[in-house]
């Protein structure tokens, strides 16, 4: 595998991303991958990280920060969560060399993306309807939330997008549904204050407004704002035997109190004081959180799990040490801004004076080692993801609906290169008069004309409609079982569900239910038509038993 990642890299031909996969679906199928599970999951993470250069990843030469930031919390942070897997490599010399190079080139590429983020970054910031300023988040998400069912706000001080894509798939399992917009198909995001630091970003959001400050002035300034009560760290310190204190379960159960606030410091605690470069962030991982949502579960509240900031790790980067700067800003009066640094000025920038240089390249920091820092100019770090769940079994929310699955497609499937000389569209013949020209162009009509697709022909088969009129009460529109079907049929047989549940519209939870209707709808005669791979997520269609099965050859 490491050998195919380095020829790619030297070579750039994107034709060789299918030996790639299929080298990695060896690797997978070895015997022994179980013993080396953190080196199997290195290499899947490799190859995810070549899906995404081969792409066509780029750094947009200008785009409005709104833009820029959606861009990263949809693409660009799943590949920094990536990175974090293949950084901590191999021990095999050889594929540890091809990890770096890849490392490199991703590296310089979301560089080259966040400078162009910089670029366009100020001390103002207004918001659009996907990204909001921190410090309107009470008032653009969490009060009206609360007017709809209580809300339970949990913030994860320092959780990143990266951080955030792995905590929403543990949370999934609990039975907990992710919910987005009804006017957007993804989650929200939220920009910090500037510098990205607790003080300013944290004090910020639960104030409903742009002030620092300390715990004390969160609590009183979030009562103040929403009439919520807020619990930080040391307000989760419980007795023996105990998960969670009696006052916040109390609060929590309360549905007087229609807004709780919670804070969780495992994240931001982890980059001072552990080295989370290779942690799997899952719900194992974060104190308190299960506890929380299992608490939010009883209580029937909507949860909302946000940050204050994001970070980035350390990674032998430069120390440029200056005297009383934070780990990533510095005051203008330490010296004159360099080429890796950005000046801010404007009402968001709460540093004093309210002029701030940031870092803009995650590898500078002006304070000693730790194992990652924030307060910079990098999109890791600006950007908040705002990720709203109700429980399964809750209803719907007005103005909000079940997310679709949000990662981005190169994350699940193998890139599919175009081809290069598409198929001509089949024509009608008509008879050609003998004083028709060599350039006669054919007419509108028999332009019109075109096969019906594979999909088509399945829905149109009396197989089909006998298989129908079996199936139940609850059938499958034909529109949905022909998208499924088109996904399968243009990824030759083998697609990862969350694929399926986006090209066919489909939320996250109602993909497996859809999957198990469908299986009894084209495995006719109890022939595996449809499956589901070993790994429980590819969904696997035979195409050459699709068209015995349904009477259907290559020239019907």
């Amino acid at each position: 595998l490491a050998d195919q990642l380095s020829l790619q890299l030297t070579f750039n031909v994107p034709e060789s991303s299918s030996v790639i996969e299929d080298t990695l679906a060896s690797v997978n199928a070895h015997l022994m991958a179980h013993r080396y599970q953190d080196e199997l999951f290195a290499g899947q993470m490799a190859v995810r990280l070549m899906r995404w250069l081969t792409v066509g990843a780029t750094a947009a030469a200008q785009a409005p920060l709104d833009a820029a930031i959606q861009r990263y919390l949809t693409d660009g942070g799943w590949a920094d969560r990536a990175v974090a897997a293949v950084w901590t490599g191999s021990s095999d010399s050889s594929t540890a060399a091809a990890y770096a190079a890849l490392i490199a080139k991703v590296s310089a590429l979301r560089d080259a993306q966040d400078a162009q983020a910089a670029s366009v970054l100020t001390g103002e910031f207004t918001g659009s309807g996907m990204v909001v300023p921190v410090e309107s988040l009470l008032k653009s998400t969490v009060y009206p939330l609360s007017q709809l069912s209580p809300v339970l706000l949990i913030v994860l001080d320092g959780m990143s997008v990266a951080v955030a894509t792995e905590l929403v798939q543990d949370i999934g399992t609990l039975g907990w549904v992710e919910l987005v917009r009804d006017c957007t198909i993804t989650r929200g995001a939220a920009l910090s204050v500037l510098p990205s630091v607790t003080t300013f970003s944290r004090t910020s959001l639960f104030a409903g407004e742009l002030v620092a400050g300390q715990q004390d002035t969160e609590k009183a300034r979030f009562a103040a704002a929403v009439g919520g009560a807020l619990f930080h760290k040391d307000d989760l310190r419980s007795g023996g035997g105990v998960l969670l204190p009696g006052s916040v379960t109390r609060a929590i159960a309360d549905p007087a109190k229609h807004i709780v606030g919670v804070v969780l410091n495992t994240i931001d605690d982890a980059l001072a004081k552990h080295d989370p470069g290779g942690t799997r962030w899952t719900l194992a991982q974060i104190q308190h959180l299960r506890a929380l949502l299992n608490e939010a579960t009883q209580a029937g509240r909507t949860v909302i799990l946000t940050s204050d900031h994001g970070h980035v790790l350390e990674r032998g980067g430069e120390h440029r040490p200056v005297a009383g700067a934070g780990a990533r800003w510095r005051s203008p009066e330490s010296g004159a801004a360099m080429a890796d640094e950005l000046v801010v000025a404007g009402p968001r920038v709460l540093a004093p004076g309210g002029v701030a240089i940031l870092a803009r390249n995650e590898n500078l920091r002006y304070t000693g080692k730790a194992a990652g820092y924030h307060g910079g100019a990098s999109l890791a770090e600006l950007t908040i993801p705002v990720l709203v769940f109700r429980r399964q079994e809750r209803p719907a929310l007005a103005g909000w609906v079940d997310a679709m699955p949000q990662s981005p497609a190169w994350w699940n499937d193998r890139v599919r290169i175009a081809a290069k000389n598409p198929p001509a569209i089949l024509m009608k013949k008509r008879a050609r008069p003998d004083s028709q020209s060599l350039f006669d162009l054919p007419s509108a009509e028999s332009l019109a004309v075109r096969r019906p697709s594979l999909a088509q022909r399945v829905i149109a088969s009396d197989i089909y409609a006998g298989q129908q009129a079996r199936a139940g009460r609850h059938p499958l529109a034909a529109e949905l079982v022909e998208r499924i079907l088109t996904a399968l049929i243009e990824n030759d047989g083998r697609v990862h569900k969350d694929t399926i549940a986006v090209a066919a519209g489909m939320t996250a939870v109602t993909i497996e239910p859809t999957l198990a209707v469908l299986k009894r709808l084209l495995n006719v005669d109890g022939y595996d038509v449809v499956a589901t791979d070993a790994d429980g997520h590819t969904v696997v269609l035979d195409l050459a038993l699709l068209r015995e099965q349904f009477d259907l050859t290559e020239g019907a």
